[in-house]
């Protein structure tokens, strides 16, 4: 059917920041009044829409993203690498500081500092192991593919690079 189908509402324990959809379930990252993190998956019912905690962070939600059974949330100087499937944490990656965008893919994350032109792709199995990038600045938007990533440069962000591994 083309017709589109509604869902119950949900109240949100903070404000969002982002959502990404899993094949389990959609993801909600959110600001704390304190300008911490939380994200909850939304557990959807018959007649009600209820959003779990799954991770907290005292740090600044930045952005979320997913791809397949893939899902990571970008906070200040972290990313923090979530098993959608099980629920749980599986790792927190240590990014710096000034990091804006995340896109994770099959087996890495790439996080750019929009300013500067740096994309750093990241080995979500071994994170020491990562490669830095250079582009024209300032990088706008970000998508990782499965061996590198598109990035949006310039001015008017058009999308103008590839970089594979």
């Amino acid at each position: 059917t083309t017709a589109p189908r509604l869902r119950p509402t949900a109240a949100m324990p903070a404000a969002i920041v982002g959502l990404a959809a899993t094949p389990v379930g959609v993801w909600v990252l959110m600001r704390t009044a304190t300008g911490g993190s939380e994200v909850a998956e939304l557990r959807l019912g018959r007649s009600s829409t209820q959003a779990k905690i799954i991770a907290t962070s005292r740090r600044a939600p930045i952005a979320i993203s997913s791809l397949g059974g893939l899902l990571c949330v970008l906070v200040r100087g972290q990313v923090i690498w979530i098993n959608p499937i099980a629920g749980v944490v599986v790792k927190h990656i240590s990014v710096p500081g000034t990091v804006r965008t995340v896109s994770v893919n099959l087996g890495h994350v790439v996080v750019t500092v929009p300013s500067t032109g740096e994309v750093l792709d990241i080995s979500l199995e071994s994170p020491a192991v990562r490669q830095l990038s250079m582009v024209s600045a300032p990088v706008r938007a970000l998508v990782a593919t499965r061996n590198g990533f598109w990035a949006s440069t310039g001015r008017d962000a058009t999308p103008t690079d590839y970089l594979g591994l």
